[in-house]
């Protein structure tokens, strides 16, 4: 379980398991000047926890990303944790959503505003850096690509081990659920 809490006057995130028997303390998952936020969680194929959060250590709201790897909280990539994380923009990345395939991928969602409007962006880690999945996935229009605003998304990794986003969006005048599914080679809505 991870959450959000300000007991020191400053948010940070903190995490905890379940033994079987008690809840056991995973130390913070992050430990910053910052304003850490909105905490979301996948377990690995190990049960190791994977935690993406909303961060402004940097000055503004970026995207972080880190593992337990048994012992303590590390990057997952370097810099996933640190200045921009995987965000790296110069504008607002907020409420990330993290899934982790059967394979052992992790995937990260969130909503950023490039452009001067919110549209949902994707990445995932490949072993060594946080790359795009697809062309701008995590550039320009990202997979939500419309005049709208584009907020809150929730990802699945599907049982083949393709990533699923819904989000809310407010292209239509109002807001509605909007989702796309990754095929392999581009972001397809997913049903009419």
């Amino acid at each position: 379980v991870a959450w959000q809490d300000n007991t020191g006057g400053d948010y940070e995130i903190l995490a905890t398991k379940w033994t079987g028997s008690a809840w056991e303390t995973l130390g913070p998952v992050s430990d910053n000047q910052g304003v850490s936020i909105l905490p979301s969680l996948a377990l690995d194929p190990d049960d190791l926890p994977i935690v993406a959060w909303q961060d402004d250590t940097s000055g503004n709201p970026e995207i972080y990303v880190s593992r337990w790897n048994g012992d303590s909280w590390v990057e997952l990539g370097e810099g996933s944790a640190a200045a921009g994380g995987i965000s790296a923009t110069s504008v607002e990345s907020t409420t990330p959503s993290v899934a982790v395939s059967s394979a052992g991928q992790a995937y990260v969602a969130w909503a950023d505003k490039q452009g001067g409007d919110t549209e949902i962006y994707v990445r995932r880690y490949d072993g060594e850096s946080w790359v795009e999945v697809g062309d701008d996935s995590a550039s320009a229009g990202g997979i939500s690509d419309n005049t709208g605003t584009s907020r809150t998304p929730s990802l699945t990794i599907g049982p083949a081990g393709a990533p699923f986003v819904a989000w809310s969006d407010n292209t239509s005048g109002h807001y509605e659920i909007f989702g796309r599914r990754w095929n392999g080679q581009s972001w397809l809505p997913a049903g009419t």
